[in-house]
């Protein structure tokens, strides 16, 4: 390991001279925000094929479908935010929220390991907008 740090250590030197470290940010951002605004508008344009993903406990309390495009349109005020950098540590959090719930609702399937990450993600960008300057943030 020590070899392999000891070869990219220019590299890294360099694209820090670029500025570069606040990208770190922006690719959290564009990739969470991606994946939530993909997933709102695919479900109210097709709403049917979603519907399997709503436990069937929710019925007890708010309507399937009703809750389904209520999560759509949070899903795309989530990935809004990111993408526009808007209120980043509150956004943040709420999408760590938003898809740790999914997980815990959900239970284990085939495609957790992809959530498991994108909530990780949807974290580690709140604990760097905690971190970083507020000028480094909305870059």
């Amino acid at each position: 390991m020590h070899h392999l740090t000891r070869l990219l250590s220019p590299v890294v030197n360099k694209l820090n001279t670029w500025g570069l470290d606040k990208w770190d940010m922006l690719a959290l951002r564009l990739g969470l925000g991606v994946v939530l605004l993909y997933a709102g508008f695919s479900i109210i344009a097709n709403p049917v094929a979603w519907i399997g993903f709503v436990p069937q406990f929710v019925e007890n309390f708010y309507p399937r479908e009703s809750a389904l495009i209520l999560h759509a349109f949070f899903d795309l005020f989530l990935g809004a935010g990111l993408l526009l950098g808007w209120f980043l540590p509150v956004v943040s959090i709420l999408t760590f929220f938003n898809l740790t719930s999914i997980l815990v609702l959900s239970g284990v399937d085939d495609v957790t390991f992809r959530d498991i990450g994108l909530s990780f993600g949807a974290l580690a960008l709140f604990f760097r907008t905690l971190t970083k300057p507020r000028e480094n943030i909305q870059n």
